[in-house]
């Protein structure tokens, strides 16, 4: 799922409700990915 880059799988630095940040630890390059739009965080009462 994860993009490659120098070779190697980036690594995810931040994931977010609505993208992940996954960045190269060879040459620090980063890419956003955003996820799919089927799962909506959801508030719950008590």
């Amino acid at each position: 799922m994860l993009p490659t880059c120098c070779g190697t799988e980036m690594k995810v630095k931040i994931e977010t409700s609505g993208f992940y940040e996954v960045e190269c630890e060879n040459c620090k390059d980063t890419v956003y990915i955003k996820k799919k739009s089927g799962f909506r965080p959801v508030l719950l009462d008590d």
